[in-house]
């Protein structure tokens, strides 16, 4: 029975990625297809800052973490965001010198996609010193 109900899973969930692959495909055919325009995706980058935000959330968190913990968040935020400017930061910026403005999934060109990027993680820092400065350093 179990292998039953998971070979039908698998077919629907293969079915689904077919779906979701052919739907994919004729956006980029269309190149100005609904699903680009509605916004429908999240951008990778600006989702992977809101992931660092969260850890750096528990760096702020005085009522459940240690101040060692708290030291360690802040330092696995400080070593992601240098991956961060160094593989996709630096790709975007050379889309964007080479004057590539195709857009991505979510809809942003490079440029956009740097000036969400600069503005999030002005705030990110700022918290991230802000946390380091009043609260871990005696």
């Amino acid at each position: 029975m179990k292998s039953q109900e998971k070979d039908t899973n698998k077919s629907k969930n293969k079915n689904i990625s077919k779906t979701i692959e052919k739907r994919i495909y004729k956006a980029k055919e269309k190149n100005t297809s609904k699903a680009l325009e509605k916004n429908l995706f999240l951008n990778r980058e600006l989702s992977w800052l809101e992931f660092n935000g969260r850890v750096l959330e528990e760096a702020c968190d005085q009522k459940h973490n240690p101040a060692l913990e708290r030291m360690k968040f802040l330092s696995i935020v400080s070593s992601n965001l240098d991956e961060f400017f160094m593989v996709r930061v630096a790709s975007l910026i050379d889309q964007y010198q080479a004057g590539i403005n195709s857009r991505d999934f979510s809809g942003m060109t490079p440029e956009e996609q740097l000036k969400n990027i600069t503005a999030r993680i002005q705030t990110m820092v700022k918290e991230q010193y802000e946390v380091y400065n009043n609260s871990l350093i005696p």
